[in-house]
């Protein structure tokens, strides 16, 4: 390890004793802690407001929004982990465990807004140890200034606008975990490090490379070697069971991870052999869509007051953003979604080292020539964060944009119980998660070796919208051996199961109890 390396395991002992600066209590900078919870306060009501118009405006879809809205309705009425739409069991889709702390807030208040708003307040609350980290390797007075524009980049970023704005994900624990984790490290209190550590793991599947990443970073930074040794060894392993025990278990079939690397080997043993023996495969690769080159440079844009010194920390920062680059999914290796959640803490926590050294680096009379860098860095991210809001809440419609589908949507729904088994496409479905079942249109059965727990076979009520493009001409209406027209607006139609007897007779998978009386209507039916 080299001297400037182990420099970052302490905090610096150059500042002035107390009675040398008997002014700094007064000094801007001490307003510090203060001025972050403004900001703090502001990201989380832009945050949350913008997330809940935008479900309100029916922008959310059934992937992932709905889905989560149901496991968390269910999870919160004790029906673990239940699910509808595509596993029975949503642990055999993610392992997000974590979902038992958020259906007890969800419990509370049983709304889908109730998740919106916990995943911008858990993610803001990441930034305290984002400063915290910060503060501990410049802790002057009159260097606070770092630390609030480390917390405050992280918020900023274009990343983290667009992950949360996107829907609900668990994955959005993830960065307050990991900061939380490597600030208790350096501080030496390992009983909360292990605490947010086994917390990262149980978030998601996706938290094994970056508990990985964590303990490589306290491997190489601080002196508890042993400590960053066993995070990295415990991370592999539970990303491992995980993925090739845990999740075939809970869905009963091989986890469909896997198959988003398909194009590198078929079983995990191949993949890691394309990896270190075929790299040509890997060149081509991610010549073969250039969103791929950029992700890790456009990640990396609003750290670059660290003057590259964040790229010391390449193991760590390779072990968050490789899984997504390899993927042949594009939301892995873009900033649409919310994948690069676990890339922020590593990238977070490796500028502020990078900055730390370079500060540290520089003679005295030239630190003044790295603020000034370091002031309109952050002017440019900030610059960003603006363009990315205005891309993300205006362009898209999604903020402060009334959508004319809601008033028919609110409408036609009085029609429909609340117990009803419902399919319904992709946004409308959202809007109606919180029942036992749902299923994504055209699909408007459940087989009963898949859900076994479900007590019914068959939608009794299917509501489409005319003009989702995501719906194919063949599908505009349902079968009507088995559904009526039971209401209709200008863009949505509602279908429920036919009760007319001949419809009965002729499938009599749909059959339901019925008095003596149609039962013997239906024999005579089916005799002619």
């Amino acid at each position: 390890m080299t001297d400037d390396t182990a420099q970052l395991d302490t905090p610096a002992q150059s500042s002035p004793t107390p009675a040398e600066r008997p002014i700094a209590i007064t000094a801007p900078h001490a307003h510090a802690p203060l001025a972050l919870a403004l900001v703090m306060a502001f990201f989380f009501i832009i945050m949350a407001t913008f997330c809940v118009l935008k479900y309100h405006n029916m922008w959310a879809d059934m992937y992932d929004m709905g889905q989560e809205i149901q496991v968390h309705w269910n999870t919160a009425f004790g029906r673990w982990f239940e699910s509808s739409v595509e596993v029975s069991n949503n642990l055999g889709d993610h392992t997000t465990f974590i979902n038992i702390v958020t259906a007890a807030v969800y419990r509370i208040a049983p709304r889908p807004e109730t998740l919106l708003v916990w995943q911008a307040f858990i993610f803001t609350l990441g930034a305290i140890p984002a400063y915290r980290i910060a503060r501990f390797y410049r802790p002057e007075n009159n260097q606070a200034w770092f630390a609030w524009v480390v917390a405050v980049i992280y918020l900023a970023q274009p990343a983290a606008g667009y992950a949360i704005g996107y829907e609900y994900h668990p994955l959005v624990y993830a960065p307050l975990f990991a900061l939380w984790c490597f600030d208790a490290v350096i501080r030496q209190r390992f009983a909360w490090a292990w605490l947010a550590f086994a917390c990262l793991l149980l978030t998601r599947e996706d938290c094994g490379p970056l508990a990985c990443a964590i303990g490589v970073l306290v491997a190489m930074t601080t002196a508890h070697k042993r400590t960053g040794l066993a995070f990295f060894f415990t991370g592999l392993a539970a990303f491992l069971i995980i993925s090739l025990v845990v999740l075939p278990y809970f869905r009963g079939a091989p986890s469909d991870t896997l198959a988003r690397y398909a194009h590198l080997g078929e079983t995990p043993g191949q993949i890691i052999a394309t990896l270190l023996f075929k790299p040509h495969q890997i060149i081509a690769l991610l010549f073969d869509d250039p969103r791929r080159l950029t992700f890790i440079p456009i990640l990396m844009l609003p750290w670059l007051f660290t003057n590259g010194r964040i790229l010391a920390f390449w193991p760590a920062i390779l072990l968050v953003t490789l899984p997504g680059i390899l993927s042949d999914n594009p939301c892995q290796y873009t900033l649409g979604w919310h994948y690069p959640l676990t890339a922020i803490p590593v990238l977070t926590i490796g500028a502020t080292l990078g900055a730390a050294r370079l500060i540290e680096a520089q003679p005295a009379r030239q630190r003044w020539l790295d603020r000034r860098a370091l002031i309109a860095c952050t002017t440019i991210v900030i610059t960003l964060a603006v363009m990315n809001l205005n891309g993300v809440l205006i362009t898209q419609r999604y903020f402060m944009t009334h959508n004319p589908l809601r008033a028919e949507f609110l409408q036609i729904t009085k029609n429909i119980p609340d117990d009803a088994a419902v399919s319904a496409t992709g946004k409308l479905g959202a809007q109606l998660a919180q029942r036992r079942q749902i299923a994504i249109y055209p699909i408007t059965t459940w087989p009963e070796d898949a859900f076994p727990k479900l007590a019914q076979r068959q939608a009794t009520h299917v509501l489409i919208q005319l003009t989702d493009p995501l719906l194919l001409p063949e599908d505009r209406l349902p079968d009507s051996a088995q559904y009526e027209l039971a209401a209709s607006t200008e863009s949505l139609r509602l279908y429920k199961q036919r009760t007319d007897k001949v419809a009965h007779a002729s499938d009599h998978h749909t059959q339901t109890n019925k008095d003596v009386t149609d039962n013997h209507q239906i024999t005579q039916a089916d005799s002619h």
